[in-house]
C-alpha cells in the first residue's frame, strides 16, 4: 500500500511539474504571438505610408530636376554676361587707346 501512495505522490509531483511547464510554454507562445501581431501592425503601417513616401520622393526628384535646369540656365546667363562685360571693357579700352593716340 505504501508503494502505491509513494507512486501516486510521484505521479502527482510529475503532473504538477508538467502543468507548470505547459503553463510556461503557453506564456512564451502568447508572448511570441503578441510580438508577431505587433510586427504585422508595423508592417501594415509601413505599407500604408509607402504611397506618401513614393510621392514625396517623386516631388523631390522633380524639384531637383528643376533646380538643375535653373542652375544650367543661370550658368549660361552668367557666361553671356561675362562675354558682354569683356566686350564692353574691350570697347572702352579701344576708345581710350584712340583718345590717347589722337
Amino acid at each position: 500500500m505504501q508503494s502505491i501512495v509513494t507512486t501516486m505522490g510521484d505521479v502527482n509531483q510529475n503532473t504538477q511539474e508538467i502543468a507548470g511547464a505547459v503553463q510556461q510554454q503557453s506564456a512564451a507562445t502568447s508572448e511570441i504571438s503578441n510580438s508577431v501581431r505587433q510586427a504585422a501592425r508595423g508592417t501594415e503601417d509601413v505599407a500604408q505610408h509607402m504611397p506618401d513616401v513614393t510621392k514625396a520622393v517623386d516631388e523631390t526628384n522633380q524639384s531637383a530636376a528643376q533646380m538643375l535646369q535653373i542652375s544650367k540656365d543661370l550658368s549660361r546667363h552668367g557666361e553671356q554676361l561675362r562675354h558682354m562685360v569683356e566686350n564692353f571693357l574691350r570697347r572702352v579700352a579701344a576708345a581710350d587707346a584712340l583718345k590717347n593716340v589722337g
